[in-house]
């Protein structure tokens, strides 16, 4: 409610929601999103992904921290993680190729709202952040 409106240039004018999403971001993405309690990760998901539709080119600074974290975020989050691992480490029993692990990890990977924030990130990468980013995605990729 309240913290979505407060990030949305349409309700508040661009230095107040700015402000908002300085603030409300950070917050979200270092502690609700990292939480030990699965339902305050679920919040924090819930808002990230709203606050991330409201706020727009705000979003422009954020988009490196933001994608990184989602990304680590849906790395943890993994439905079925501990079944594709088991997998993984079972494929040629089960005539499984690592293809096919990736493939299926990659169809359950697109079912997560945190997905079309990513999408609301990449819309938002410029000049401005892109270096940024590069340097927060690489790592993860290795």
């Amino acid at each position: 409610g309240l913290t979505i409106r407060m990030c949305d240039p349409s309700y508040s004018n661009n230095k107040d929601a700015k402000r908002s999403l300085d603030s409300a971001l950070p917050l979200l993405l270092h502690k609700g999103l990292v939480h030990e309690a699965a339902e305050v990760r679920t919040f924090a998901m819930g808002q990230i992904s709203k606050v991330a539709k409201v706020a727009g080119p705000l979003l422009v600074p954020h988009v490196p921290d933001l994608a990184s974290s989602l990304l680590e975020a849906l790395a943890a989050l993994e439905p079925m993680g501990g079944e594709f691992n088991y997998l993984a480490l079972h494929a040629e029993k089960y005539n499984v190729t690592e293809e096919q692990l990736d493939t299926a990890r990659m169809a359950v990977s697109r079912l997560s709202p945190l997905n079309d924030t990513l999408e609301l990130c990449a819309k938002q990468v410029d000049s401005r952040n892109i270096d940024e980013l590069m340097s927060k995605l690489v790592p993860l990729i290795r």
